[in-house]
This record gives structure tokens, C-alpha cells and sequence, in this order.
């Protein structure tokens, strides 16, 4: 049985967001998968709305994301292999003038 990593992010407002992925806690020979939450505001209540998979694939490593990371941070103690950048919107449509 393939094993496939996955996570959840929730958010409200949100249109992308970066995910940033090490080696340490996954493997990129497997796939990725990212699920969004959204969070309603009704009233005084924050309530979980819809939810779905933005992101299903696997990922490959970056030497980029791993040296600029590192230039960034100075913090041997955190290295990222790759980022992943997901969007919440479900479809783009295009529209035609005809």
C-alpha cells in the first residue's frame, strides 16, 4: 500500500498559500496531498465550511527552495526541500466574448 502524506490547512479569505516540505517529514517519491478547509464566520462563531483537496501530486525536490531558504534563515536546524504553492479556487473560468 503506497503511503501518501497529507495535510489540512484552514483559513478564511484565503486565495493561495505556500506550503513549504522537508525531507525529514516526507517522502518525495510519494504522493502529496493537500486539503482546504474553509472558515465561516456566522455571528459571534467561527464554523468550519467547505472542505476539499487543492493539491494531489507528487513533488519534487528544489535546490533552490533549499539554499534560499538557508540564506534566508541562517538556521541549519530547518532546510526545506521543496514548496508547493496551492490555490483554494476550486475552478478558473475564462470568459469568451463571441
Amino acid at each position: 500500500m503506497q503511503q501518501i502524506f497529507r495535510f489540512t490547512v484552514r483559513g478564511k479569505n484565503v486565495i493561495e498559500f505556500e506550503v513549504y516540505l522537508s525531507s525529514d517529514h516526507v517522502d518525495f517519491e510519494k504522493p502529496v496531498v493537500v486539503t482546504f478547509q474553509t472558515i465561516q464566520d456566522k455571528g459571534n462563531k467561527l464554523t468550519p465550511g467547505e472542505k476539499f483537496v487543492a493539491f494531489n501530486r507528487k513533488v519534487k525536490k528544489d535546490v533552490g527552495v533549499l539554499l534560499r531558504g538557508f540564506k534566508g534563515a541562517r538556521d541549519p536546524n530547518v532546510f526545506f526541500d521543496a514548496r508547493i504553492t496551492v490555490s483554494t479556487q476550486k475552478a478558473v473560468e475564462f470568459a469568451a466574448i463571441q
